[in-house]
Parts: structure tokens; sequence; C-alpha cells
């Protein structure tokens, strides 16, 4: 799962904390991908204890590319750092591509 960010920690700490909550969550590779935050938002994804991976202000669809790259999985889900997923989103999502 790639999430890319920046200046958003508030958002960001909501977001990861939803991701806590998923289903079979010890499967999912989470990259936070941190596009030159200034407020704290890479060390708030290292508290959570995910994977980040800086680069400077580039925008969120390089930042997406960048976590593509970084990712591990044969299958790789896009949240963005202002959004709390549902505890079944992740399985919810990849089922189809599991099939």
């Amino acid at each position: 799962m790639v999430i890319p960010v920046r200046d958003l920690a508030d958002s960001l700490d909501s977001c990861l904390k939803g991701l806590e909550q998923q289903y079979n969550r010890e499967a999912i590779e989470v990259i936070v991908v941190d596009d030159g935050s200034a407020d704290g938002s890479p060390e708030v994804a290292r508290r959570s204890g995910v994977r980040v991976v800086s680069q400077p202000r580039q925008g969120a669809a390089v930042a997406r590319n960048h976590g593509v790259l970084e990712a591990r999985g044969r299958i790789i889900l896009f949240l963005d750092a202002d959004c709390v997923p549902a505890p079944d989103w992740a399985s919810k999502l990849a089922r189809p591509l599991l099939d």
C-alpha cells in the first residue's frame, strides 16, 4: 500500500490508525512517501512502524510512482493520507485481484 503525503501529519496519524484495524494487517506492506513535508509527517509515519521513503517536493503522482518502485508486493493499493479506511477496505479492494 502506498500513501503519498505532504504536510498532513494529523490526518496521516488517523489514516495509519485506521490501517492498523485492517483484516490480515500483517500481510500488508505500507509505504508512506513523504513529498517534502515540513510538519513532521515522516515522524508520524515512523512512529506507526511503517516504511517511510522521502523525496523533494514533486507532487502526489510522483510520490505514488516512487512508492510503486519501492513496493515488494504483487498488488499495490493507493490510499490518500487524509482518508481513514474502513476495517475491511484493503481486503475487499484486493479480493478480486487475488482470484
